[in-house]
């Protein structure tokens, strides 16, 4: 996806970066990065993106609508991002979790999306990274199916 690169171009190389399914797959990716002070741009978008913030301090710009939308981010703060999003400026330092989904795989919800999104994630879908998170972690296979299906289906609900 090209978004993943954009991402590791303008943040650095992530933490560590995986296949969200199975080994070699393309159509979603977890990964996490750590940046201190800095000041980026992110491009749009070719994938659903879910975001989870694991620091306090972090600056998120972004245009919605023909408006500026700046928002200080806390730890836990979960974002939901559709394809095509607009281009988001960050600033400060930051380690966040990123989920990266091709909408393809997402079936015939995502070509109904309305167009560019970034949202707060609900509840129920910032559970489900931060399990898929854990168990990406300790490598935990039948709970990360689990969590990457429910974080599936909180990102068809959304769209």
């Amino acid at each position: 996806m090209k978004i993943v690169q954009q991402t590791i171009a303008s943040l650095g190389s992530p933490v560590w970066i995986e296949p969200l399914d199975r080994p070699h797959a393309s159509d979603a990716v977890i990964a996490r990065w750590r940046h201190i002070n800095g000041r980026l741009r992110i491009a749009t978008a070719d994938a659903v993106r879910v975001c989870l913030s694991l620091s306090t301090g972090q600056q998120v710009r972004h245009t919605e609508r023909d408006r500026a939308l700046t928002k200080n981010v806390l730890a836990g703060m979960s974002s939901f991002s559709d394809q095509g999003f607009l281009p988001k400026r960050l600033r400060g330092d930051a380690e966040v979790v990123q989920v990266f989904i091709d909408p393809a795989s997402l079936g015939p919800v995502a070509s109904s999306s309305v167009g560019p999104l970034v949202a707060p994630a609900g509840e129920a879908l910032r559970r489900a990274v931060i399990q898929l998170f854990v168990a990406a972690r300790h490598d935990d296979w039948r709970t990360r199916r689990v969590a990457d299906r429910r974080l599936r289906q909180e990102v068809g609900d959304l769209l």
